[in-house]
């Protein structure tokens, strides 16, 4: 680890590059003495100072972005879309039409050109998130970028050295902290002296190793794909800094299974609140998706699937929607606000630079464990 900034120098730097860096530490070291999570705080421009909406330009139009994306946007009145660019001409011009942009095309350049254009969203596959997030904040754009935020560390360290000169916000999708089941929970451990030990179990179901999502050069994997969601909202709602990290996965090579899809992550924070996630793909479909148990101060809380949610030991009566709320209509009214210069609880780029390091390094610990079980003294972060 000595020769760290080093290695991260070389891949940035011009010309002939190393195709990946190896680090090797101790995995006892590591989980005493934390992670390291020095998140930067940036000093950011003031908001725009225009009246009306946002104008927005979105790169990427595929899956999710037609169903959590595109309709927040055009439901609010807060936006106004400017601009879309997808890789397929067809699919831009059909999606620019049904959503009433105001222009299409394939060149993600002259979106970052236009003048028109206010904000950047980015909803690409996972491995040009960074690029374009870059991209964006030296054309003197601020971004929002569906999850991951990045792959690698020195991406990470590239876009929080970019938002820092820029002096732009970047924001991610992690939008489990908008959910009001998310934030009646964290008013109502504010009651609540901690240390809080947190249980957040996701039956994230089956996805064949061909996916594209399943290739590391492309969708980096599941935990990285997703798994930022989880490590944000224990961080939301303990409030405290993360001291270790410990990670235990079913051995590959059997059947179906792969470690990076079935995990027990445990983080211990400085307060002494212990946070543990167990992401399988190995159960039942017949079962919810995310069910997250609270416990702390002689009370609990239970959120089961976003759709229903006990508060016991509160005086505060159980919840149940007809629906889904994750927090993706929330977290779109809450940018607008913080774009206008509008009281928000937007995420801070701290909070989304941490739960994506904490990704970044449990994927390399369960990715080791399988790669390199001869050598329990390494880890690797590519």
């Amino acid at each position: 680890m000595a020769d760290a900034e080093k290695a991260y120098a070389d891949l940035l730097a011009p010309g002939p590059r190393p195709i990946s860096i190896l680090f090797r530490y101790s995995p006892e070291k590591y989980a005493a003495e934390g992670p390291k999570l020095a998140a930067p705080t940036l000093q950011l421009l003031p908001p725009r100072s225009a009246g009306g909406p946002v104008k927005v330009g979105l790169v990427g139009a595929g899956k999710f972005a037609k169903e959590f994306i595109l309709p927040n946007l055009k439901r609010n009145p807060a936006f106004r879309l400017v601009s879309i660019v997808s890789s397929s001409p067809v699919n831009a011009k059909q999606t620019g039409e049904k959503y009433g942009f105001e222009k299409c095309g394939t060149d993600f350049a002259d979106m970052l050109r236009d003048p028109d254009v206010e904000l950047v969203i980015v909803a690409t596959p996972h491995n040009l998130h960074s690029s374009m997030v870059v991209d964006s904040l030296r054309a003197g754009k601020p971004v929002f970028t569906e999850k991951p935020l990045c792959l690698t560390v020195a991406e990470l360290e590239e876009i929080a050295k970019a938002a820092s000169d820029a002096k732009l916000p970047v924001y991610v999708g992690f939008n489990r902290r908008y959910s009001p089941m998310i934030l009646k929970a964290r008013d109502l451990l504010r009651q609540t002296a901690g240390p809080y030990l947190i249980n957040y179990r996701v039956n994230a179901g089956h996805i064949p190793p061909s996916h594209w999502l399943q290739d590391p050069q492309v969708g980096g994997g599941r935990i990285l794909g997703e798994c930022g969601h989880f490590f944000d909202t224990f961080d939301f709602l303990i409030g405290s800094s993360v001291k270790s990290v410990k990670v235990s996965s079913v051995p590959s090579g059997t059947g179906k299974v792969a470690s990076h899809d079935n995990f027990v992550a445990s983080l211990d924070w400085e307060d002494g609140s212990v946070a543990s996630l167990t992401y399988t793909s190995l159960g039942s479909n017949l079962m919810s998706k995310e069910r997250i148990e609270i416990f702390g101060g002689s009370r609990s809380i239970i959120i089961d699937d976003f759709k229903s949610a006990e508060f016991l030991g509160y005086s505060y009566g159980p919840v149940k929607f007809d629906r889904q709320d994750k927090g993706h209509a929330a977290e779109f009214d809450q940018l607008a606000k913080a774009l206008s210069g509008k009281q928000s609880t937007m995420i801070p780029f701290e909070d989304a630079y941490k739960a994506t390091r904490i990704s970044i390094m449990v994927d390399a610990m369960v990715r080791t464990g399988e790669s390199r079980p001869e050598d329990s003294q390494s880890a690797a972060v590519q």
